[in-house]
């Protein structure tokens, strides 16, 4: 089961490198955070949310714990 950033990401035609490219990070970040292998802080949390664009602030990508749902 795909998470719901993971999902989007897919829809959108995006890789994980070009994701965390816009967010500023390394590519190993985004993929541990996507993967659920990382909890994301909230500062990571906002940078991942407007990376994948403005149409998905209001969606809940996770828990909160940090956890990608």
């Amino acid at each position: 089961m795909f998470s719901k950033i993971k999902a989007i990401r897919m829809q959108q035609g995006m890789t994980q490198k070009q994701i965390a490219e816009r967010m500023g990070c390394h590519p190993a970040t985004y993929a541990q955070v996507e993967q659920g292998r990382r909890v994301a802080s909230a500062r990571l949390q906002a940078a991942i949310t407007e990376a994948l664009g403005e149409k998905w602030a209001d969606e809940k990508l996770f828990d909160d714990r940090g956890l990608v749902l």
